[in-house]
């Protein structure tokens, strides 16, 4: 008997016996793409990881056998500073009997008693005082001529009763000039000079001290430094 109502049938339906009708059940099958994608994203990563650790471990060990190397000159040097300590702390009494033993080797004099010996030449022969040395033989009419050539200091206070220039000189050349200045008196008028040099003398040299006139009182002092 039929009910009067129309059935319709409908695309991708089916009607089965009892009468109703259904629709076919569809499954989504699903792409594998993307779990390619999170798999490779996941290899690169872990690629990315190593290669980190790799380039820190090379860093590290770089970084290792340089202050390695450091240490070891540091440490060398330190080594080296201990010795040079010790090698000197051994040698002070050595260094401190050289240096005794070359200031008793220079030489000096301080002579007074200026007179005009030559021309214009000054020559000293009141000694007061020598070491080392035998003015006798250095010191003659008033040229002074080292027996150890080295460097010497050269002084020399003058007195006079005139103003004048007074010199130094070494083998005849002017190294040192000075002038005679008032000095206060109120008896006899008195003039002073104060000359100095410093020079180096071989044996042969000859150091001068010239000047018109000079008094008693005058001075000449050489030492070797």
């Amino acid at each position: 008997m039929d009910s009067g109502i129309q059935m319709h049938v409908y695309e991708d339906t089916s009607t089965y016996k009892d009468g109703h009708t259904y629709e076919p059940i569809k499954t989504v099958k699903k792409d594998d793409t993307g779990l390619i994608s999170w798999k490779q994203r996941s290899i690169i990563f872990i690629l990315i990881l190593v290669v980190s650790l790799v380039y820190i471990a090379i860093g590290l060990t770089v970084t290792y056998f340089i202050l390695h190397s450091l240490i070891d000159e540091k440490m060398a040097n330190m080594d080296r500073r201990i010795d040079e300590l010790s090698e000197s702390n051994t040698s002070i009494p050595e260094i401190i009997k050289k240096m005794v033993r070359e200031n008793s080797e220079r030489v000096g004099f301080t002579s007074c008693g200026g007179s005009i010996a030559s021309e214009s030449r000054i020559k000293f022969t009141s000694l007061r005082s020598s070491h080392g040395i035998n003015v006798s033989t250095s010191y003659d009419e008033g040229r002074f001529s080292p027996n150890k050539a080295g460097f010497y200091l050269v002084l020399s206070n003058i007195l006079s009763n005139s103003q004048d220039g007074y010199f130094i000189r070494k083998n005849g050349n002017e190294i040192a000039r000075a002038w005679t200045h008032y000095s206060d008196s109120h008896t006899t008028p008195r003039y002073t000079a104060s000359l100095a040099a410093f020079v180096q003398l071989s044996l042969n040299d000859v150091i001068t001290i010239e000047g018109k006139s000079v008094d008693f009182s005058s001075c000449l002092t050489m030492v070797q430094l």
